[in-house]
C-alpha cells in the first residue's frame, strides 16, 4: 500500500513542473510545509532559510482589544479586558504571599494587600474594565480572609469583621487611565502639533 501511494505521489509530481531533486521527496509533506500563520503553502527549503533568522520575542498584550457596543447610545468602541489567564495568574501569587505571610500582623498585611491592589488598579484600571477590577478587588479580600482564619485551629474571622477589613484596606476600583477620545484628541490650532 505504501508502494502504491509513493507511486501516485511520484506520477503526481511528474506532471507537475517540478525539479528533479523535489520528485525525489515520497510525499507532499517532505516538500511542502502549511505551517504558516496565515495558512500559505512554502516550501520547506524556504521555511528552512526562514526558520535560521534570528527570533524576535515579543509580549502579548495585556488587554486584547474587543469590538464592542456602548450600551449609553449603540455606538461602536474598543473594549479592552485583563486577560483571565493573567488575573488568575496574579491571584495565585497573592495566595502563595499570604501563605507566607499568615502570621504577621493584620495590619501590616493589610498594608501589602493595599499596595497590590492599588497597583493592579493603576495598570488595569482601562475605561470598561471595572468588572474585572472589582472581580479582583473581591478574590483578593476572599483569600486574605481564608489566611485569617488558617492562622490558628479555632480561631475563625467573621465576615462582618472581614467585611470592615476588605473596606478599610482594600481600595476601590477606580479607572486611571483616560479614555481614547480624551487621550488622543488633540487640538493642533490649524497646525500640525509635530512643528
Amino acid at each position: 500500500m505504501e508502494l502504491e501511494r509513493r507511486g501516485r505521489v511520484r506520477r503526481s509530481h511528474a506532471r507537475s513542473n517540478w525539479k528533479q531533486e523535489d520528485l525525489d521527496a515520497c510525499d507532499r509533506q517532505a516538500v511542502w510545509s502549511a505551517c504558516l500563520p496565515d495558512g500559505s503553502r512554502v516550501r520547506r527549503e524556504s521555511h528552512a532559510r526562514f526558520c535560521e533568522r534570528p527570533v524576535v520575542k515579543f509580549r502579548r498584550p495585556t488587554h486584547p482589544h474587543i469590538c464592542a457596543k456602548k450600551r449609553s447610545n449603540g455606538m461602536f468602541t474598543v473594549l479592552r479586558q485583563t486577560i483571565r489567564k493573567r488575573l488568575q495568574a496574579k491571584l495565585n501569587e497573592v495566595k502563595a504571599e499570604l501563605r507566607r505571610r499568615m502570621h504577621i500582623p493584620i495590619l501590616e498585611q493589610g498594608r501589602w494587600l493595599q499596595a497590590v491592589v492599588r497597583g493592579h488598579n493603576r495598570y488595569y484600571g482601562v475605561p470598561m474594565n471595572t468588572p474585572a477590577l472589582r472581580i479582583f478587588r473581591f478574590q483578593v479580600g476572599r483569600l486574605w480572609h481564608r489566611a485569617l482564619s488558617r492562622r490558628s485551629q479555632n480561631g475563625r474571622v467573621l465576615w462582618d469583621r472581614m467585611r470592615r477589613l476588605i473596606n478599610r484596606r482594600l481600595p476601590l476600583p477606580t479607572v486611571c487611565h483616560p479614555y481614547p477620545l480624551h487621550r488622543l484628541g488633540v487640538v493642533t490650532s490649524g497646525k500640525s502639533r509635530m512643528r
